[in-house]
């Protein structure tokens, strides 16, 4: 049970550190499951996400 609720609570917290505001989390799992996959999954969107809100600023700043 431990190796699905560790990476599990990994992500969780993830999760709620983005959700609070912080773009620069990563998440580290290395259970060479599907679970390893999600994580890697979740950071590929991490960096997504902070890529777009780069774009969207420098889109913001010739507005002005």
């Amino acid at each position: 049970m431990r190796e699905i609720t560790k990476p599990l609570s990994v992500l969780t917290n993830a999760a709620n550190a983005i959700a609070a505001g912080d773009n620069s989390v990563k998440v580290e799992i290395t259970s060479g499951d599907e679970l390893e996959i999600l994580g890697a999954s979740f950071n590929k969107m991490v960096g997504d996400l902070a890529t777009s809100y780069e774009d969207v600023a420098k889109k913001n700043a010739e507005l002005a």
